[in-house]
């Protein structure tokens, strides 16, 4: 009778149960679902708006131009602005057409999160190509 006590003891004390059932989502990284231009996309448009949707709602503050950067192949960052657009949908906005021809690396890094804190398990990139003009 002791050691059954003992066993229901510590299984108590440990949890019983798969842990994912027991935390829901609060443990697991938010993801890209989606991104415009597509990764490797090739003759996108210079007047283009860069974009990623995530798979859950983000914080509002969370998103800005540190979390959320576009780089040129010559590592020029690319002026702009960032905008949640809706809870999931980020966008960032250049402040002039960007170069023809050129490639761009987009970066979305672990400070955008969502509003229980959960976040990227790692800084999230993606290149494209703009069209020669």
């Amino acid at each position: 009778m002791k050691k059954l006590w003992c066993m229901f003891a510590v299984l108590g004390a440990l949890g019983c149960g798969n842990e994912n059932e027991r935390i829901g989502d609060a443990g697991m990284p938010i993801s890209v679902v989606q991104t415009v231009p597509n990764i490797d996309a090739t003759d996108v448009s210079v007047d283009t708006t860069v974009t990623a949707e995530f798979d859950a709602a983000l914080e509002a503050s969370s998103v800005n131009t540190d979390s959320f950067t576009l780089r040129a192949d010559d590592f020029t960052d690319v002026s702009g602005s960032v905008e949640l657009q809706s809870s999931t949908l980020v966008v960032f906005t250049p402040d002039a057409p960007l170069d023809s021809a050129t490639d761009y690396t987009a970066n979305l890094t672990t400070a955008i999160q969502t509003e229980d804190g959960r976040t990227l398990g790692a800084d999230f990139a993606w290149s494209f190509s703009t069209a020669t003009e």
